[in-house]
């Protein structure tokens, strides 16, 4: 049950699953997943005389019993309603009536929001795919409800002396993290060719007046090219710029499949990633300690194309990602989780596409790197999902003045940094152009330079994150 920091089982916690759950190997990521936030790489064992942890409705002497809805209340998840237990809002299969009080089952409700199970209920997905405000239902935008468990958990764990003590969760003297990303949607805003090569797709989508717009703003970009500095560019060169002077780094996710390529989008990019110009400036990015992944198409999943959209990245840059992020956040609506499956199988270590457009908040339940699990086939998709927690969009949309909206960043700040996760915010590159969102990029400088200063926060890259989590946390 014990392992001291010395040894080759530092930081590790045995538990025990009642043999009366069937279906064990949900359960049994679910609880690894809950002690990993919680600070121990969890062992499953066959004897509960073993076991630090039991997850069953009977203790044996020693052992931290967590709640156990039981087998029936995991066969019935889909009927699940939101429930509000202590404070949290959970399902109502997770709720354990004990002697006239209720507790909540921490497993069943890890895996019920680490899976995605919510987002199939009533009003919850706004898009095919993504949440919007219905989430709100689950209290997901107020806390992040696995990393509540989780610290509970640890608090329990620590105090039962049923364990040794927990891994750091984050590098020495961290109690959060900050990690600035940027999605690349758009590199030019002039691009007169660009524009002239979509009239046809636009003719056929659209028809024949939406065309004419769009062979107008060919018109119009093949002169403001030749008169001035292309803002789009010109931004994600200030955020560099800007980042370099703080002494931090960031990713940027890059697309290879643009609308113009067959099966794709007329959402996706209108870039082309083999162009010199960004394949230096991307390759500058790198020597200077930046991160970059691919942005993969908004069809990519239904194609599963993830292997020749990261060849095409190889070719352009070349590296192979291990960072992939969804553009649009698409992943199969039906199956998130299976889409996952695919982009590990791509040779990628983490994906970052569980975000949200309209709102902003804790869409899994966490805020912290996780292994995600494919429900649908029961198995582990094989990565690190990296859920981002905050986009610009969302933040934009959330309040009539950027006052507003720095209060409502730093009240997520907060949130965040309360509760030792990691604030994962997805900043377009083109966002310190002034002409985007009525400037919003320029008036969150100020924010992001305050967090830099922050001793208590490691700012990272997510490949450093990734890094940590997978394999120096554990050693430190």
């Amino acid at each position: 049950m014990l392992a001291d920091s010395g040894s080759t089982l530092a930081f590790k916690c045995a538990f025990h699953i009642a043999p009366s759950l069937r279906d064990r190997e949900p359960v049994g990521w679910a609880i690894e997943q809950l002690l990993q936030l919680a600070g121990w790489q969890g062992l499953c064992v066959t004897s509960s005389q073993e076991a630090g942890i039991s997850y069953s409705r009977l203790a044996p002497t020693g052992a931290v019993t967590l709640p156990c809805a039981g087998a029936d209340a995991w066969a019935k998840l889909t009927g699940s309603k939101p429930v509000t237990v202590d404070g949290l809002v959970v399902p109502s299969a997770a709720v354990v009536s004990e002697g006239g009080l209720q507790r909540i089952d921490p497993v069943l409700t890890t895996y019920w929001f680490l899976t995605g199970q919510h987002e199939s209920t009533d009003g919850v997905l706004q898009k095919p795919g993504v949440p919007g405000k219905g989430i709100a239902k689950w209290g997901l935008l107020d806390r992040p409800t696995v990393d509540h468990l989780a610290e509970q958990l640890r608090q329990q764990l620590l105090a039962s002396g049923a364990v040794g003590p927990a891994s750091p969760h984050w590098p020495e003297g961290k109690s959060w993290c900050f990690c600035l990303t940027h999605d690349c949607d758009r590199l030019h805003r002039y691009r007169p060719l660009g524009y002239l090569r979509e009239v046809p797709i636009e003719w056929k989508s659209n028809g024949p007046l939406s065309a004419g717009m769009k062979l107008g703003r060919s018109a119009v970009s093949a002169i403001m090219k030749l008169k001035s500095k292309d803002p789009y560019l010109g931004s994600w060169e200030s955020w560099i710029a800007f980042e370099r002077e703080l002494g931090i780094r960031s990713a940027s996710y890059v697309a290879t499949w643009n609308r113009l390529d067959a099966n794709s989008s007329p959402s996706d990019v209108g870039y082309t990633a083999s162009r010199p110009q960004l394949r230096q400036f991307c390759e500058n990015m790198i020597e200077g300690g930046w991160e970059i992944g691919l942005h993969s198409s908004i069809n990519c999943w239904r194609y599963d194309r993830f292997d020749e959209e990261t060849d095409r990245f190889t070719k352009c840059f070349g590296l192979s990602p291990k960072g992939s992020r969804s553009h649009h956040w698409s992943l199969n609506p039906d199956a998130h989780e299976q889409t996952l499956v695919s982009v590990a199988g791509a040779g990628f270590d983490y994906d970052s596409s569980m975000g949200m457009n309209e709102v902003h908040g804790f869409r899994r339940g966490t805020s912290c790197p996780y292994h995600p699990y494919d429900p649908t086939n029961g198995i582990r998709c094989g990565l690190w999902e990296l859920p981002p927690v905050m986009m610009d969009d969302a933040l934009y949309k959330a309040g009539d003045a950027h006052e507003i909206r720095r209060k409502i960043f730093r009240d997520r700040v907060d949130t965040v940094s309360r509760y030792g996760g990691c604030m994962t915010i997805d900043w377009h590159t083109d966002m310190l152009w002034n002409g985007h969102m009525d400037g919003l990029g320029m008036a969150l400088l100020d924010e992001i330079t305050l967090i830099a200063s922050d001793a208590s926060c490691w700012v990272a890259t997510p490949r450093q994150i990734i890094d940590w989590c997978t394999d120096i946390r554990w050693r430190t």
